[in-house]
Parts: structure tokens; sequence; C-alpha cells
């Protein structure tokens, strides 16, 4: 196992009793060109001379390498393996929209060889009408034939309706998780998680990953949302606040009250798979956003 890698997960994994600590930014080009293929005890000296103690310190314990070492061949042994932003299996768009506050380690699960690629997220409610639910397994299946891969966030309803429709039409779909491993897994797509060992479910991490699907998509599709309350319109208002992504809605006959009050703050509005493709073009042609 590459020594960078495993020194990503020695330092910044979560442990029993520790959380895992913030990547500091002038960690992040140090970690990512200087020490490439380094041993951690390198690491562990160049970080301490560019003022990055704290993390040095995790690397000098001489348990924690070989801690980390058995817990990728633990988890090896599920499917999980490490990616960090410097590995072609990040999100790229991830790494690039949040800077430091990206996850330095995302476990991955199954074959996932576009997640570096171009993608769109879709997420929205779990209990869908009929024509909502049709529409999430469309809006995956047209996202997969524009050449993008999907994001989503493993729930049942509108996040595996969408990455099955994506999958189905011979396109790649990802769960970004929220906690560790299911206990019933989404049928196809890969998943990703902080922490595969970690409770299926956690409040903090599912706000957090909503957040990751909007920064790592290109545009993001809401297909049905309740009005003030529940993820799908909390993560669409926080990524509308920080400005994270486009947002395009499902406009519904009629729509759910979450997505009228996000279409009249600005989101585009959509009534079928036509309308949804050119809004995606429109979303991902803005030439502010070409570079990411």
């Amino acid at each position: 196992m590459d020594a960078t890698l495993l020194a990503f997960v020695a330092l910044f994994c979560r442990w029993r009793g520790r959380a895992a600590p913030a990547l500091p930014p002038r960690a992040w080009g140090l970690v990512g060109e200087e020490v490439r293929g380094g041993p951690p005890q390198t690491l562990a000296r160049r970080l301490r001379s560019r003022g990055v103690p704290e993390a040095a310190v995790l690397l000098e314990d001489r348990g924690l390498a070989s801690e980390s070492a058995a817990r990728v061949d633990r988890l090896a042994e599920e499917g999980w393996r490490p990616s960090t932003p410097f590995s072609p299996t990040f999100p790229r768009r991830l790494a690039l929209t949040l800077g430091a506050a990206c996850p330095p380690v995302l476990w991955v699960k199954n074959e996932a060889p576009e997640l570096a690629g171009q993608a769109v997220g879709i997420v929205g409610s779990r209990s869908l009408r009929p024509d909502e639910a049709h529409f999430a397994a469309e809006a995956g299946e047209e996202a997969s034939r524009m050449g993008f891969a999907l994001f989503s966030g493993g729930a049942r309803g509108t996040d595996r309706r969408a990455v099955a429709g994506a999958v189905g039409a011979g396109g790649f779909g990802a769960h970004f998780l929220p906690g560790g491993s299911p206990r019933r897994l989404p049928a196809g797509g890969a998943l990703l998680s902080l922490d595969p060992e970690a409770p299926p479910f956690d409040r903090i991490a599912a706000l957090q990953r909503n957040r990751w699907i909007y920064a790592a998509s290109r545009t993001v599709v809401i297909v049905s949302s309740r009005f003030g309350t529940g993820g799908s319109w909390a993560g669409a208002i926080e990524a509308k606040r920080s400005r994270l992504t486009p947002l395009i809605v499902f406009m519904a006959d009629p729509p759910s009250l979450g997505n009228e009050a996000l279409w009249r703050l600005g989101a585009a509005g959509v009534r079928n798979v036509d309308q949804l493709r050119q809004a995606i073009l429109r979303a991902t042609c803005d030439p502010v956003r070409l570079a990411i």
C-alpha cells in the first residue's frame, strides 16, 4: 500500500475516542506533492518543519501506523478501500470546491472508475408520488446518457431510484452515505463513507453528506422536498447560500411544496426529461464554473 495513503489513514481517520482532525490548509500541498510515496516518518518530519506539529505527533506514535494498516486490511475484507484527494478515484470537484474542508479520506466500496469525472447529483424525499418516482429514475437515465456520473445519498426513494436508473442505462452512480455501511445495501452503484465502521445513520453525518453531494456535482436535481423541513430542503438551502452548485427542481403537477419554494428562490424548474436535459446543459456550460 502506498505510504502516503497509509499516512492519511493514520492521520485523518476517526479512531475510537478521538475525532478525525481537520486537514490544515498548509498541509495540503505538502502531503500531496513533496512526500508522495515517502514513508510516514518523512511525512512527520516535514509536517513538523512546516508548523503542523499536532499532525506530526500522531504519525510519530509507533502503534498508529500499524493500527492503520490493520484497519485497511480489515475493511478490505469487506470490500472497502481508502481514497484521498490525491487518489485517482477521489471526486475531483469535491476537493476543488471545498478545499481544506474536503474530507481527507473517503472509504469506497464497489467499482468506482468514474468518481473523478463530471457528475450530476439527484436527491429528494424518501416518499414519492408515482410521477416523482418515475422522474427520479428517468433523470438518472438522462444524466447517464449525457455522459455524467451520478451522485446521490443512498436513501430509499429518490436516491436509490436515480442511481438505479443511471446504472440501468449503462452509466455510473455513487452514494455518499450518512454514516457507516448500511444494513441493506442499495442495488448498484459505488458507496462512499467517512467511516464504514460507524453506525449506518448519524444526523450530523447526514447533513455533512448532503453538502458533499452538492459540492461534488456540477448541478443537483431535487425531485421532491418538503417546505422548511427535512434533509432535501435543508441541503438545498445550504447549497444555495454557499453557492456550491446550480439547483434544478422537478415541477410536478402539482410540485412538492419545497420544490415550488426553491423555484421561487431561483432554482431552475423542469417538468420533463427534455427540459431537464436543457437545464443540465445550461448549468454545466456556465463559463464561471467550467474550471470545476
